[in-house]
């Protein structure tokens, strides 16, 4: 069963059509994501502060940071913060939570973050990463 020639020209267009199409995506992506940073990651860690013996509630000043991440999630600053644990166990990981902060600026998001109480007072430490604007699929 062949096809006809009609037919086959159609495949072929339709096949280069999708070709061209599939290559403007990925040109438009690849150019994206080289230029786009449009969060910052904050991961929070155990501070020198830290107190071992007692769960993560239980630690001092966290009340103030969970009412920090509530203020800045109502402005619009921060989009999400929550611990990797719970928060009713003692931690021993070296690793406390997440927080997305809305910003292309790095040097924003540490002045922010340095205003948290619970790294002011430094029962918690933390580290930024760029949060790239990108899908992978």
């Amino acid at each position: 069963m062949h096809a006809s020639p009609l037919t086959q020209n159609r495949l072929a267009v339709s096949r280069s059509w999708r070709t061209r199409l599939n290559w403007s995506i990925r040109r438009r992506w690849r150019r994206r994501c080289r230029t786009r940073q449009r969060d910052v990651a904050v991961i929070f860690t155990r501070g020198e502060r830290w107190d071992p013996d007692r769960a993560l509630q239980a630690q001092d000043g966290l009340d103030g940071h969970v009412e920090f991440i509530r203020r800045n999630r109502e402005l619009g600053v921060v989009i999400e913060g929550a611990p990797f644990h719970d928060p009713s166990t003692h931690v021993t990981d070296d690793l406390v939570g997440l927080a997305l902060i809305q910003t292309d600026s790095p040097e924003y998001a540490r002045r922010l973050i340095e205003t948290d109480p619970v790294v002011q007072s430094g029962v918690f430490g933390y580290r930024l990463y760029p949060w790239w604007d990108a899908q992978l699929a």
